[in-house]
């Protein structure tokens, strides 16, 4: 973790030397001649390994989720109660509303029974009414005596707000009464005719919803005169002198009763009972299944947390008859011989301050190389069995299936995935591509700075030509902030450049207006460049710290075995805590602590050396 920082005019800082796991600084000084002055050593507090902040970031991780395990089992029991008090609740509902539809489905029947029974005696008369007058009979009022009529008493009075009741119509010394309901305009209904012994009409005739309407110039319409059940209509018709004639009889459909509307409103009401308790059925059985998945998880819970620990060791499995102990360094004990499910293993163990711990587990025939690696690890439950992605063997990723015997101990499958194992910084880096909110991606509102280099636009790519440009700079507005950020950019060099470089600026603030200045700004470089200034034609992929007084000041360095002449990928992932992590191609290469002094920006940029370079993607996310 050592930095070193020139100081004008003549001094190198060193920072972060590890002795005996304590840090420490000093200054390099040039006193003259052939002579260095080491001055100012002093203690200083190490920054946090990517190990440390791994294992610190797997703790959180695994307090997290045994806290939304929990938070889950919780919640899931107490919808369960609520699903189950609900559905019991519409279920008795639905039983309450289907029996008072019951009731009254029951009397609307009943009242349809009755007038069914009416309507037959009255259908003969009918019958016979129609047959010898097929089309229309005459009323002669010649049949009528008018001297036998009187209308001298006749009373008219109001019978409700829409009824009329005419009464004392006198005949043949017989008073005669009928119940008038008024429609509107012209039209009128006869409720009822009442004579000396009661309904001149029989109940089998009914005209309670009989209408009449006058048609000009002389007629009179009668409709919806019921007789026994069935409906009629016909036209009264003046025929001069003394004759009306009566034409048009014809069967209509009468309007529904009262009686018939309750029960349609009965049928509906008892199949919309009939609804609700198929709905109550299959809130029970939800609530059902939703009891039988808590308990499901409940008993694999207590199976998991109580069975035999998945990631430990089984004792059942360990033996230690022909263990040998030697002594491994100043501070480690090295143990082999020791045999566990059959096979020869061996440890390494580091004693500190009064705690053994276990540095490398190795296989007898693996030539002590570490043969195991949990860092970034994931762990998932699926059914009965707990499985285990990423784990490192020997490198490559596998994935190891744990499940219990019927002897109680736990087997264990593992599969190679075919590829290299991957990275804390790795997976933080897919998570970042599949679920982070994208700030930029793509070139869209970027322009560049004037002064240095020639860039264009071609087929949504950005493309700097000037071979001689040393610092040429294309910048994109960007609002960056977050606790988690993955800057990425997609480039390639041309063949013949013997002299080139490209890469991103980050979380950059404060900058320039011309591209013809060494920094950019207050941000942060990810650079890869092939430079004879290095002695090597490799490619170097480095970071930088760009700071005021236009300088740029290198943070970290390695080689890389790609080409820049194809199209590279360079990622920087930052962490809040200040934890830079470099990929290229989706593969980790280096992390360092570069501290929290930069943490937001209002704009990134695009950055080459030479030409032609080539850019074809750009994207921030964060989360």
């Amino acid at each position: 973790q050592v930095e070193l920082e020139f100081v004008a005019p003549a001094s190198l800082s060193v920072s972060n030397v590890e002795v005996g796991g304590v840090g420490y600084s000093g200054t390099l000084e040039y006193a003259g001649g052939n002579q260095l002055r080491v001055t100012g050593i002093r203690q200083v507090t190490l920054p946090p390994t990517a190990a440390e902040a791994a294992q610190a970031a797997a703790a959180a991780a695994i307090a997290k989720a045994e806290t939304d395990a929990a938070a889950a089992v919780a919640q899931a029991e107490a919808d369960a109660a609520a699903a189950v008090s609900e559905a019991q609740a519409a279920a008795d509902k639905a039983m309450a509303d289907a029996e008072s539809a019951q009731a009254a489905a029951d009397a609307a029947q009943a009242a349809a029974d009755a007038a069914a029974a009416e309507a037959a005696a009255a259908q003969a008369k009918v019958d016979e009414m129609m047959a010898p007058h097929p089309s229309e009979m005459m009323v002669s009022a010649a049949m009528l005596d008018p001297s036998m009529a009187s209308l001298d008493q006749v009373q008219v009075s109001l019978a409700g707000p829409d009824t009329i009741y005419v009464s004392n119509i006198m005949y043949g010394g017989m008073a005669y009464s009928a119940l008038l309901k008024y429609s509107g305009g012209t039209s009128a209904t006869v409720e009822a005719v009442y004579g000396p012994m009661g309904k001149l009409i029989p109940d089998s005739v009914g005209l309670s919803q009989v209408e009449l309407a006058f048609v000009a110039p002389a007629s009179v319409e009668v409709s919806n005169v019921e007789v026994g059940g069935v409906g009629y209509a016909g036209t009264l018709e003046y025929a001069g002198g003394n004759q009306l004639r009566v034409t048009g009889i014809r069967r209509v459909t009468l309007p529904p009763t009262e009686a018939e509307l309750a029960r349609a409103e009965a049928a509906a009401a008892m199949a919309e009972a009939e609804k609700a308790k198929d709905a109550a059925a299959a809130a029970m059985a939800e609530a059902d299944a939703a009891n039988a998945t808590v308990a499901e998880l409940n008993a694999q819970v207590k199976k998991l947390t109580e069975g035999i620990p998945l990631m430990g060791i089984n004792p059942g499995l360990l033996n230690l008859e022909s263990a040998r102990l030697t002594i491994a360094g100043p501070d480690s004990i090295y143990i082999s011989g020791i045999q566990y499910a059959g096979k020869d293993v061996s440890t390494r163990i580091r004693y500190s301050q009064g705690t053994g711990t276990a540095e490398a587990v190795f296989e007898s025939t693996s030539d002590l190389a570490d043969v195991l690696n949990m860092h970034a690890a994931q762990v998932e439950l699926a059914g009965d069995a707990l499985v285990v992605s990423n784990v490192g063997i020997r490198g490559r990723a596998h994935t190891l299936t744990l499940t219990f015997n019927d002897e109680g101990g736990v087997d264990i499958s593992a599969q190679d995935d075919g590829w290299a194992v991957r990275t804390v910084g790795e997976l933080r880096r897919d998570e970042m591509i599949t679920e982070g909110t994208y700030l930029v991606n793509g070139f869209a509102d970027g322009r560049p700075l004037p002064n240095e280099g020639a860039w264009s636009e071609s087929g949504g790519a950005v493309i700097q030509t000037d071979s001689g440009a040393s610092h040429a700079k294309y910048t994109i507005p960007a609002s960056q902030s977050g606790s988690e950020l993955l800057f990425g950019v997609t480039a390639s060099a041309g063949e013949g450049s013997h002299k080139v470089g490209f890469g991103l600026h980050l979380l950059a603030s404060d900058t320039p207006e011309s591209g013809n200045t060494w920094n950019y700004g207050r941000s942060y470089l990810i650079w890869a460049t092939r430079d004879p200034f290095y002695d090597t034609d490799a490619t170097h992929l480095q970071f930088y710290e760009s700071r005021d007084n236009n300088t740029l000041t290198w943070l970290a360095s390695r080689l890389i075995n790609q080409s820049l002449s194809a199209p590279l990928t360079l990622e920087a992932l930052y962490q809040s805590n200040g934890i830079v992590t470099l990929l290229v191609g989706g593969e980790e290469q280096l992390s360092l602590n570069v501290g929290t002094a930069i943490s937001a920006g209002d704009s990134i940029a695009l950055r080459s050396l030479g030409g032609p370079v080539e850019f074809t993607q750009v994207y921030v996310t964060a989360r």
